[in-house]
């Protein structure tokens, strides 16, 4: 057993930084030697024996170039939520419980990120924090919340897949209270935009308007007001 291990971690081509990194790794169930030379058989057991390898890496960041080494759940969150100026605390387990298994990768992200918004419902979100958990190619958001418009709050969990060129969707999104404005609406599919367009009495904003001299006019802004409870399901 290995224990409180330090280092960076770099990219095959090493194009980019490195992150730093501390580690345990735990190897057992040796295979016995047999007649092999030492050199096969370490490589052997290397290839074959159970191990687990705990690795706690803090402080992913932005870059000023944009280039970063992300574990690929990480990373995913990142294409998904188009966060900006985020940061990533990840505790990741890298596992093979029998001899000659399959190697597990699973782990935790505790994600900071000043805004965001989801690929295909882009509602602005800021001050984002989201809590996720993954597993080789599923990734679950425990939670994640963030700032809407005015005082509104957002929470999203759910789950997401990623393969190769497979990504399947399903997150829950919601909000107690969240404005009905321009930056809901522009989010809305257009279908859905024009039932809340419907919700606004042109006829009356046209005679509130013209009502008004043009002194008092000048940089008029009309907002639909009010608030609404949402609650939305996201599948794709």
């Amino acid at each position: 057993k290995l224990e409180d291990i330090k280092g960076d971690l770099f990219p095959p081509n090493r194009s980019k930084d490195s992150v730093g990194f501390s580690a345990n790794i735990d190897i057992y169930d040796f295979p016995t030697s047999g007649n092999q030379e030492s050199g096969k058989w370490m490589s052997s057991m290397l290839s074959t024996a159970p191990f687990k390898a705990e690795f706690d890496i803090d402080d992913f960041k932005t870059t000023e170039n944009g280039d970063v080494n992300l574990p690929a759940a990480a990373a995913q969150i990142l294409k998904i939520f188009q966060l900006k100026q985020w940061k990533i605390d990840a505790d990741i387990i890298v596992e093979r419980e029998t001899i000659d298994g399959d190697i597990v990768v699973r782990g935790e992200l505790e994600v900071n990120a000043e805004s965001g918004k989801y690929e295909l419902f882009p509602y602005q979100l800021d001050t984002i924090l989201a809590e996720i958990t993954f597993e080789q190619n599923t990734i679950t958001i425990q939670k994640l919340i963030a700032d809407g418009s005015g005082d509104s709050r957002v929470h999203i969990a759910g789950q997401v897949y990623a393969k190769g060129d497979v990504l399947d969707v399903s997150l829950n999104l919601d909000s107690e209270k969240i404005p009905l404005d321009d930056r809901l609406r522009n989010a809305l599919p257009e279908n859905f935009a024009s039932i809340m367009d419907s919700m606004i009495d042109h006829q009356t904003y046209d005679r509130v308007v013209g009502s008004l001299d043009s002194a008092e006019s000048e940089g008029y802004k009309f907002d639909l007001g009010g608030d609404i409870v949402l609650k939305l399901s996201i599948k794709h």
